[in-house]
């Protein structure tokens, strides 16, 4: 039968309080008279019943240490078996002195041992106990004390008080390392942590996780969660004193709230961790937990873990979209993207599970797996006599994977695939996060023979520079500035002034998100020479990219007589 918190609480208390003291002095006291009684009884100090007098002065040691093992001792030789006992009751003949007094020097010696080996164990105990609850540089407790607490918390406190968990990582806690040392980095917690406790007062308890994490108990009762948090980070916003030296703390929040019996102390963690992590992610330096964040992020485990699957069993499926000549009305290529046909969710655009393998070292599978999709299928339509040049999408995470251009090399060698056929196109976010490493890596990719093309332009924040620079073969203009221009002056003025700068560079530009008649003529009339988008077709498959290729001049030749009509 396990014992609950309030029933375990109360016999921690019984069993550690003075009750449980004056109980043991009475067995002690018991035990010495009852040896006392059974010596004196068997006849005297003469037989060896004599000897059972260690057992109180033992259990004295144990339970009051030094002191009381002394204590016993001396009175239990002087007194229970001193000079007064007989050596044999029959005749009333006396111990000699050197008998009781080896005795009482005797019991003394293992009185004193006995209480001083349990002392000096008692305490390495708690020390190991306070190591075990306490960081051993900070001091601050550790993530065993704030289960113990939250235990206690959602048992009891939280029916009168509301409480809430608030977990912050010090970001920038490797830089104070690097710069500082290990030492005073090591110190930078405690001091972030003395500068809470000024702010939160009585209502604040500070747990230190990891060497970056830290967590804090608050109180609810005065004020939302949300209130405290922006405290805290206005006192944070000032630098801390590390050792005599001002840091600036460069911090993030995530918060969950405590409710009575709802939750596990693990769970509340967890909780907390996925909304400081959410947080992080997106930049932001406060994210309160919601259960919707908790299913997304369950979701992208789930998924994650069955990626490796799906491209091993060939559950993913590549779907191309057509570029077309707004000129001449032709197909000049097609971009591929990529699907997953999940045995248990269905059918999955690229939207719901590319962009979490983009965080993760599954991004090289992936682009891996489109490579060679994509370009075995251009293969086999130029064999055909269908020269479709393919697009590829590339991440900032495959520009950083070493073994991208060699891959990328070999599977044009084998597809006997024109290099020039072969397009990649990189976002500008992959370029601006490492525009150094993204240049060497493009320069070696251009050195191939493939084309590159610069996606979602306008959407981000290259720079002009940075244009100028990459190795760049064609640009595409981002849909959220195509949709809508030809009615809109604003954005018309700004594709006509993308397309003017592309012209004085000298590259081409591809619309994306044509979606009407309307768009393509503006477009034309501005110099585009590609489009792409749901008015030409939506992504299909490679056959049905055929089918329409065979057809597609004589379609939109019908449709443009019947427009100038």
């Amino acid at each position: 039968m396990q014992l609950g918190q309030s029933e375990r609480r109360l016999f921690e208390e019984f069993f550690s309080g003075p009750r449980v003291r004056w109980l043991t002095v009475g067995c002690v006291v018991v035990l010495l008279g009852a040896v006392w009684m059974l010596v004196y009884l068997t006849g005297g100090t003469a037989h060896s019943y004599l000897h059972l007098i260690y057992i109180p002065i033992v259990l004295a040691g144990v339970s009051f240490g030094l002191e009381g093992g002394i204590i016993a001792a001396l009175f239990a030789g002087l007194v229970v078996l001193g000079p007064l006992m007989p050596l044999h009751v029959a005749t009333g003949e006396p111990q000699p002195a050197t008998s009781w007094v080896f005795r009482v020097v005797l019991m003394t010696l293992v009185g004193g041992f006995t209480g001083l080996l349990v002392g000096r164990l008692r305490k390495r105990l708690r020390r190991m106990r306070w190591n075990l609850y306490h960081h051993p540089v900070t001091q601050l407790p550790t993530r065993l004390s704030l289960e113990k607490r939250l235990s206690r918390g959602l048992h009891h406190d939280a029916g009168q008080r509301k409480q809430a968990l608030v977990m912050i990582a010090v970001n920038n806690i490797e830089t104070v390392s690097n710069i500082l040392g290990s030492q005073k980095a090591d110190s930078l917690p405690a001091a972030v942590a003395l500068a809470i406790t000024g702010r939160t007062g009585r209502s604040g308890s500070v747990y230190q996780l990891h060497t970056n994490k830290l967590a804090v108990l608050i109180s609810e009762n005065r004020q939302p969660i949300h209130v405290t948090v922006r405290r805290i980070m206005g006192l944070l916003s000032e630098p801390v004193d590390v050792e005599g030296v001002p840091v600036f703390v460069d911090t993030a929040f995530g918060s969950v709230s405590v409710a009575l019996g709802e939750s596990s102390p693990e769970e509340l963690i967890r909780k907390a961790n996925i909304a400081l992590e959410k947080a992080r992610a997106q930049g932001r330096r406060h994210v309160q937990y919601s259960r919707t964040s908790d299913d997304t992020d369950s979701d992208k485990l789930h998924l994650l873990s069955e990626f490796p699957r799906a491209v091993r069993e060939n559950e993913l499926r590549l779907y191309f979209q057509p570029k077309v000549d707004l000129q001449s009305g032709q197909i000049a290529g097609a971009e591929a993207l990529v699907r997953w046909q999940h045995p248990r969710r269905g059918f999955l655009s690229p939207g719901a599970f590319v962009p979490w393998v983009e965080e993760t070292a599954l991004m090289q599978s992936l682009t891996n797996w489109v490579v060679d999709e994509a370009l075995r299928h251009a293969g086999q339509w130029h064999e055909a006599g269908h020269p479709i040049g393919v697009a590829i999408n590339i991440s900032a995470r495959d520009l950083s994977e070493e073994g991208l251009v060699e891959h990328l090399q070999q599977r044009v060698a084998e597809s006997n695939l024109d290099p020039a056929a072969v397009e990649l196109e990189i976002t500008e976010s992959a370029v601006t996060k490492d525009p150094k490493a993204a240049l060497r890596t493009l320069a070696k990719l251009k050195s191939l023979g493939v084309m590159i093309s610069l996606d979602d332009f306008g959407d981000g924040y290259t720079s002009l520079s940075q244009l100028s620079s990459l190795p760049l073969d064609r640009l595409k203009i981002d849909q959220s500035i195509i949709r809508g221009a030809h009615e809109e002056s604003r954005k018309r003025k700004i594709v006509a002034a993308i397309l003017s700068l592309a012209h004085e560079l000298d590259l081409p530009c591809v619309a994306e998100g044509i979606e009407d008649q309307a768009t393509e003529d503006m477009l034309k009339a501005l110099g585009c020479r590609y489009g792409q988008g749901f008015y030409y077709s939506k992504p299909i498959t490679p056959a049905q990219l055929l089918s329409q290729r065979t057809d597609w001049a004589i379609h939109r030749e019908a449709e443009t007589r019947a427009h100038t009509r």
